[in-house]
């Protein structure tokens, strides 16, 4: 019975990890023509230690690996399909993981067709095995620069928001991103 339950939890895991789709961040600036089914989604991760992954669940499941999350500050830079998104887990190690199921509304965000989606930080300060200090924070700001140095092009030709918990009008305010419609 036990190898039965076994055998079913890592199938069960297969099935997830086959549904996940595994994302490349933009690492150029161009144009990128956008669908009104998709947008744009920028979050910035930083931590004091390289994770394994950063799974985020809603229309479709989406998946950083290591790659993306080494040790520091990233901005990770995807088209995604639009809709409405969780972060769901963090993946400490590939036996580690982190499940944010304590209040889902902090972890929340949309992702509007046609635009840039600026979600928030994912900060992460893991003080030790047992203990990490977990926040999406918005800082609209360090985004925009952000956007401005290494992406001047995509932002020019596309309207941007924030989208993560709470409200924001920063980006319409200083007047970031194109015009929206």
């Amino acid at each position: 019975m036990r190898l039965f339950h076994a055998l079913t939890g890592a199938f069960s895991l297969l099935l997830l990890a086959g549904c996940a789709t595994k994302l490349s961040p933009l690492q150029e600036d161009a144009l990128h023509p956008l669908t009104d089914k998709s947008g744009l989604l920028v979050l910035a991760v930083d931590s004091n230690i390289s994770l394994y992954e950063l799974r985020i669940t809603g229309n479709r499941t989406l998946l950083f690996n290591k790659d993306d999350l080494t040790r520091g500050t990233h901005y990770l830079l995807v088209e995604v399909p639009a809709g409405q998104y969780r972060i769901a887990n963090i993946g400490l190690s590939a036996n580690i993981t982190v499940r944010l199921d304590f209040d889902r509304d902090l972890w929340r965000f949309e992702v509007q067709p046609g635009t840039i989606n600026y979600v928030g930080h994912l900060r992460m300060n893991n003080r030790h095995l047992l203990g990490s200090d977990i926040l999406l924070t918005n800082n609209a700001s360090l985004a925009l620069e952000h956007l401005e140095e290494h992406f001047p092009l995509l932002l020019s030709s596309h309207a941007i928001n924030y989208s993560g918990p709470g409200e924001d009008n920063f980006f319409q305010i200083v007047g970031a991103g194109k015009e929206a419609p």
